[in-house]
């Protein structure tokens, strides 16, 4: 992706508005709306089952994003690897091309070491909890480990076309593939008789569903001429030491995003756990579909950071961090724009009876709200990031973990532990800490030192 802040002849920068913003990261919020659009959809499908099964596939996901959140990071580390190289290299691909097909074993290689701890994990906590819902989850295995292979293998052609440039079609492969995930899951309900769990026909939807995207992904990769048969002659120069180094480099590159999100869902997915034995599967199936909301709330503003992430680096290595405050207040316009606009149909949807019904307007309504401070705080840990401060992105989460571990501990006896609370408490987090976020934000990139320069050096 070109620069989201550019700089003109005369020296001055330009900050793009945000007709440029959203067509330069539309590509970007298709694949995050449509990764969420195929969970969300087996969520709506599985509401006019038993709430057993819909509890089980709340479950299901909590642990599939929880296998796949170091698969992003990693994704993320090898793109921008592919990017800074696309500078130095153009159109050819130079030394991308066998970094990737190396890569592309190292994504297995990682896949495999998940799903075999998480399998082992899943074992050893069969020992001491069985309920219905687990019993679902064990069924669906066979068809879950699959899913995350072909996943992250998936990845690493999504990581090179993206860093590559190549941003409209990857967009149209993650589009046709919530469009093939859709049509498979009507099929499956209304057309065949197959005789399965219902959880199993959403897995084994998004099963076929994934392999349409890692098909199309790979059809594009040979369509642009990078599957060629012969060796390039970068393969030589790059030996296979210096391509493992680069290949640990980025493992430990991804590591801090990946263990973040790794904790919130794993997290997640050990409140599922905890409910489906303390408090049956109606309060499972509620957070099931509290997550779903939240997690489709969220997918714009996913497609937002990259903006951040470029816009806010260009910004400090041309030393214009004076613009900073304007660009944030864009991009977090049309972020918050966009996930209103999403909580506008959701609660339209649920007005309409179009939306399951186990779900109210009160818990709608706290998801919503939670997701919109949450994108500030993400917006701004971007920001946080690109001066690397990593020390205070920690530190903040750390504190974001313990206020709400403090919550749920406080009120689960004035409150119970049902899935509303639990929305109450997430939403009284993330508004403090983007409270305190903001303050530490404004003093890293300065402006809250001289404001009055701040203004004169903006307005002038």
């Amino acid at each position: 992706m070109k620069a989201i802040a550019s700089e003109t002849a005369t020296g001055r920068i330009k900050i793009p508005g945000k007709r440029t913003i959203i067509r330069k990261t539309l590509p970007l919020m298709v694949c995050e709306m449509s990764d969420a659009l195929i969970i969300f959809t087996g969520i709506v499908f599985l509401s006019l089952e038993d709430e057993i099964y819909l509890a089980a596939i709340g479950l299901i996901d909590a642990i599939l994003l929880c296998s796949l959140a170091y698969g992003h990071a990693l994704s993320d580390a090898f793109q921008n690897f592919y990017a800074r190289r696309r500078g130095t290299e153009g159109n050819k691909p130079g030394i991308s091309r066998p970094v990737h097909i190396s890569s592309i074993k190292g994504f297995s290689g990682v896949a495999a070491g998940i799903t075999g701890m998480g399998m082992l994990l899943l074992w050893l906590s069969s020992w001491w909890i069985q309920n219905d819902i687990l019993e679902l989850l064990y069924k669906a295995l066979p068809l879950l480990v699959p899913v995350i292979f072909i996943y992250y293998i998936a990845l690493s052609f999504h990581s090179f076309l993206l860093g590559r440039g190549h941003l409209f079609a990857v967009g149209m492969a993650a589009l046709g593939s919530f469009i093939a995930h859709l049509i498979l899951l009507y099929c499956s309900f209304n057309m065949l008789d197959m005789h399965w769990v219902p959880t199993q026909m959403v897995l084994l939807a998004l099963l076929l569903s994934e392999l349409i995207w890692l098909l199309s992904l790979y059809l594009v990769y040979r369509t642009l001429g990078y599957a060629r048969s012969k060796e390039d002659s970068a393969q030589a120069v790059y030996s296979k030491a210096s391509l493992f180094r680069l290949h640990q480099l980025l493992l430990k590159v991804a590591m801090g995003p990946g263990v973040s999100a790794l904790t919130f869902h794993l997290a997640s997915a050990l409140l599922f756990i905890y409910l489906s034995a303390t408090r049956g599967p109606s309060e499972v199936a509620m957070l099931s579909l509290a997550m779903g909301y939240y997690a489709l709330l969220l997918a714009p503003a996913n497609g937002i950071l990259a903006a951040a992430t470029n816009g806010y680096a260009r910004l400090y290595n041309l030393n214009r961090e004076v613009l900073f405050s304007r660009f944030r207040k864009r991009l977090f316009a049309i972020s918050l724009g966009m996930a209103s606009a999403v909580g506008s149909c959701l609660v339209l949807a649920k007005s309409l009876n179009a939306m399951p019904l186990t779900i109210n307007y009160t818990l709608l309504i706290g998801t919503t709200c939670a997701a919109l401070i949450s994108i500030r705080t993400r917006l701004d840990f971007v920001a946080v990031l690109a001066r690397l401060r990593t020390d205070v992105y920690w530190r903040y989460q750390l504190m974001y973990a313990l206020l709400v571990i403090s919550g749920i501990a406080l009120l689960q006896n004035w409150l119970g532990m049902r899935t509303l609370s639990l929305v109450l408490i997430v939403l009284m987090s993330q508004a403090l800490i983007a409270f305190i976020l903001q303050k530490k934000v404004e003093h890293i990139w300065g402006f809250a030192k001289d404001p009055e320069r701040y203004f004169r050096l903006l307005f002038s």
